[in-house]
């Protein structure tokens, strides 16, 4: 038997509070030619991502670049490039860049669920994948933590730990010791000036943007600094540039779960089978305030008996990521209702471990920190956005920063949080119920913008860029470079998954 360390699960768990897969020269674009000292050596590679089956051949290589940028130090990093070739012989001379979220994943982890999306698009354009600095095989600041998808950490320590946060400090302070690394450098500004080394490197002149959640902070940051050499940007689940990632998170996740409820209540089978769901949810939050509970069952990758104590947060933050994704959020009303109607916590005790191991796999911790201390929690205003009470997702900025209080990072200059005035072609994409990045956001970026469109997918939460006919939509934007005349009518009728009414499935 196992058990699984408090100390471990609950620096996890705020880390989710702010979580949004023979050589040869690389080809340069037709219009412009790579500068010779920065030519890419390129191998036949194939991309794939945690947790997923299947690859993506590509050609992968590496560019060095300045860990200082401003000074130009001695020291240098690779950064890791994949190019996914068009299948065209004669492509288009501007190529794809696909910018991951995070901050903290890697754009050559995160492209294998995305690649359907791109599947008209790859026909006659390369797609350029870069694994930002820190993430990856771009010297990754990725620090070694339990692997809650394989089981607990070896120590077995279910000590309580200490209400001061001197465990999990200490924790931080020998992640940053295991890293080779100036954590000061790695910052989205950092990583405008990584992409368009590699813009040049490659040949392309002009590029086309495709951010994803943290994705979309990078490509307006390189809108802004090299509008000319952005042919369009596509904005999916939207960070503003002057907006900071955490303050927010508690109201906009009740809104989130907010939506989830009534869209249960006015669906005749989901309010049959869980008229109660939201009051069941409340109570068990309050009982797990109160007492948190001693699990006991069979770990969901490797069946080993494990032992846990699930509290309130831990409870709050599977809902919150469970809310992201229309195929989890139909499962949110039945796991509330089980888990209340029978006293029995394991479904969610198992589903905490699932939703936290992905987290782990996916996210380069120290990278998270660098950019979410120097553009995010140094913002922070000095009372909370709104009273906790009227969220269910606990309020972490305070933890926040004190683990930023021990990370090395800069601070971001004031015109770095500007908000970005553009008149490059520009699609903006947010689900109706996007828990992290809600349509408000997309809102505030697109009054500054002279060329955009701004969708909302009814019922979809966090990433819709493959929901529906939105990949059609993409497609047709890229290829025209501009957001005129674009048939958009189709988003009103994408529709969520139905609810699950038990565990064979929702209703016919």
């Amino acid at each position: 038997m196992t058990a699984m360390k408090p100390t471990t699960l609950r620096v996890l768990t705020v880390l989710l509070f702010l979580a949004m897969s023979s050589g040869c020269a690389a080809r340069p674009a037709q219009n412009a030619s790579p500068t010779p000292s920065q030519t890419i050596v390129f191998e036949d590679c194939k991309l794939s991502s945690p947790g997923m089956r299947g690859t993506v051949k590509a050609r992968c290589g590496n560019l060095a670049v300045y860990e200082d940028q401003e000074q130009k130090s001695e020291r240098k990093i690779d950064l890791h490039i994949a190019v996914v070739p068009a299948v065209s012989r004669s492509p288009q001379p501007d190529a794809l860049f696909l910018l991951a979220g995070g901050p903290g994943q890697a754009a050559t982890e995160a492209f294998l669920p995305m690649y359907p999306v791109f599947d008209r698009l790859h026909q006659n354009r390369d797609i350029v994948l870069v694994d930002q600095r820190g993430t990856g095989q771009s010297n990754s600041l990725r620090c070694s933590a339990p692997d809650l998808s394989k089981g607990s950490d070896p120590n077995g320590d279910t000590q309580e730990p200490p209400k001061d946060f001197s465990t999990e400090i200490e924790k931080l302070k020998e992640c940053q010791a295991q890293l080779k690394a100036d954590t000061r450098l790695y910052t989205t500004a950092a990583t405008v000036e990584d992409l368009e080394q590699v813009r040049t490197a490659l040949g392309y002149e002009r590029i086309n943007l495709i951010g994803v959640s943290y994705g979309t902070r990078v490509a307006q940051a390189y809108q802004r600094r090299y509008p000319q050499h952005t042919r369009t940007a596509t904005l999916d689940g939207v960070n503003p540039l002057d907006w900071e990632l955490g303050p927010e998170n508690p109201a906009n996740a009740q809104r989130t779960l907010n939506l989830i409820f009534e869209r249960c209540t006015a669906d005749p089978a989901c309010q049959a089978a869980f008229p109660d769901v939201r009051k069941e949810f409340s109570q068990l939050l309050e009982k797990l305030e109160k007492q948190p509970a001693q699990v006991t069952f069979p770990h969901p990758t490797t069946g080993e008996v494990t032992e846990m104590e699930l509290t309130s947060d831990m409870l709050a933050s599977t809902i919150q990521i469970l809310s992201y994704t229309p195929e989890t959020v139909a499962y949110i009303p039945l796991l509330i209702h089980e888990t209340a109607e029978r006293g029995d916590y394991s479904l969610l005790a198992a589903q905490y471990i699932i939703v936290m191991g992905e987290l782990g796999r996916s996210i380069s911790n120290g990278l998270y920190y660098s950019v979410v201390c120097a553009e995010d929690v140094a913002f922070y205003p000095a009372a909370s956005v709104a009273p906790e009470s009227a969220s269910y997702l606990p309020d972490h900025t305070a933890e926040i920063k004190k683990y930023c209080a021990q990370w090395p990072h800069t601070l971001a200059p004031a015109e770095f949080k500007q908000p970005l005035k553009s008149d490059v072609p520009t699609l903006l994409l947010s689900g109706e119920a996007d828990p992290i990045t809600p349509p408000a956001n997309a809102e505030k970026v697109v009054r500054n913008l002279g060329n955009a469109l701004n969708l909302v997918v009814p019922g979809i939460g966090h990433n819709v860029i493959y929901r529906g006919c939105v990949p059609k939509i993409v497609t047709s934007f890229i290829e025209a470079g501009t957001t005129s005349g674009l048939d958009v009518e189709c988003v009103q009728k994408i529709r969520p998954a139905p609810f699950m009414l038990n565990f064979a499935g929702s209703k016919p």
